[in-house]
């Protein structure tokens, strides 16, 4: 048991006031490429990416019908209720 100066124990009292957090305040709810889909706040671009495993050389990625560069993909953090949108190429004969 941690206890503190006055013999308190902290690690069992409630965590009030503004620091209080709940599991959904650390996820965000987006859409990507027309699914929802629950991320950890601070997820950016690049994540999505890499985690869908698609090759950043070859995709365009919108955001709220907006282009995002390429040069953007790993600062450019997803906010809840963002629509992602991946467009990928296809080569063939």
């Amino acid at each position: 048991m941690a206890t503190g100066s006055l013999g308190v124990d902290h690690a069992s009292m409630p965590v009030q006031g503004k620091f209080e957090r709940s599991i959904d305040d650390l996820m965000l709810e987006i859409e990507f490429n027309g699914a929802k889909r629950q991320v950890p706040v601070g997820t950016t671009i690049l994540d999505l990416l890499q985690e869908s495993r698609i090759e950043t050389r070859f995709c365009a990625v919108e955001s709220n019908l907006d282009i995002v560069p390429k040069s953007h993909y790993g600062s450019h953090q997803v906010q809840s209720g963002d629509k992602i949108e991946v467009v990928t190429l296809v080569g063939g004969g």
